[in-house]
């Protein structure tokens, strides 16, 4: 019995330090963790497409592999990613951003003009080339079709562009595009209201968007 409750603790000290224990094999390996966290109330997080939590989730002792994630919530564009988890790795993904799919857009008469958007609109080191768009890390993504207006989402993680009359979306990782909504100009945007909103020129016009 002693022996029992000896192997039984040390098995639980194991699982509380991270460690997965093969019985058969008698072999201890290290499990790892992600930790997730979403800026949207309402949101609902998937793990290889099991519900498992609600804006913000944390799961410790998973066995190393590639998973894939994804958040979700009504009227909203899907949040996905695909990702290889290491032993004793611990991977976070912080303050994901969801956006509409049908974005309130209104006349913006404040006193901008598109030219002094283009000034105003945060692109610091980014640029672009043809279907490529760059920033200070390198390239972040190659497209068929050209490329225009590269700027910051607050963020940073995120990069505004046009492309084929459409305002999109992108992550620095090239993964995540959103298609926005038209945009009829090829000048940067700039966003405002802590992300929630875009104001940009389109057809001659300023225009404010509300896209979270």
């Amino acid at each position: 019995m002693t022996i029992f409750f000896a192997v039984a603790a040390f098995l639980v000290v194991c699982y509380a330090a991270g460690y997965n224990i093969n019985i058969k094999t008698r072999k201890i390996s290290p499990t790892a963790l992600i930790d997730v966290s979403c800026d949207e109330e309402g949101a609902q997080i998937y793990l290889d497409e099991e519900l498992v939590g609600g804006k913000n989730f944390t799961q410790k002792n998973l066995e190393p592999k590639q998973y894939n994630l994804k958040i979700t919530k009504d009227g909203y564009y899907d949040w996905e990613k695909s990702f290889d988890l290491k032993p004793a790795e611990a991977k976070k993904f912080s303050s994901i951003v969801l956006f509409k799919k049908e974005p309130k857009i209104e006349n913006y008469n404040v006193g901008l003009t598109p030219a002094l958007i283009g000034k105003i609109a945060d692109t610091q080191n980014l640029s672009v080339s043809g279907g490529e768009i760059f920033s200070s890390d390198g390239l972040v993504t190659r497209f068929m079709s050209e490329v225009f207006g590269p700027s910051w989402y607050p963020n940073t993680k995120i990069i505004a562009f046009t492309q084929d009359n459409r305002l999109k979306l992108i992550e620095t990782d090239g993964t995540n595009i959103v298609d926005l909504l038209e945009k009829q100009s090829q000048t940067p945007v700039i966003f405002a209201n802590s992300g929630h909103s875009v104001i940009y020129e389109s057809a001659g016009q300023v225009y404010r968007a509300t896209i979270r």
